[in-house]
């Protein structure tokens, strides 16, 4: 065998192996998924699984948020955000002139 003959062995066995490489490492992603697996957890072990933060209210303004509209009752002056505020207390606010609330929980 001539030498340019074991050259041309040499770079057709790279190619050959640079193609397998590629070809390792390309199918795997081409392969069909098997769908995951629901898991089923006590609702304490998920809460548990939850990640801890600080709670932040940077850039939350009341100002932005413009669909606090007039309300279900245009007449009692309360806005969207407050009537959730009223319904959703454990104990009722009381509720003053231009629905200023005091009070509840």
């Amino acid at each position: 065998m001539t030498r340019s003959g074991g050259r041309y062995q040499q770079q057709m066995i790279k190619s050959v192996l640079g193609g397998l490489v590629a070809a390792l490492v390309v199918l795997p992603s081409r392969l069909p998924r098997r769908p995951h697996v629901a898991e089923t957890v006590p609702l304490t072990t998920a809460v548990g699984c939850l990640p801890l933060g600080i709670e932040s209210r940077v850039g939350c303004l009341r100002t932005s948020c413009r669909h606090w509209n007039v309300g279900t009752n245009p007449a009692d002056d309360c806005n969207t955000r407050e009537e959730v505020l009223i319904s959703g207390a454990v104990d009722a606010p009381e509720v003053g002139v231009g629905c200023r609330l005091t009070g509840g929980r």
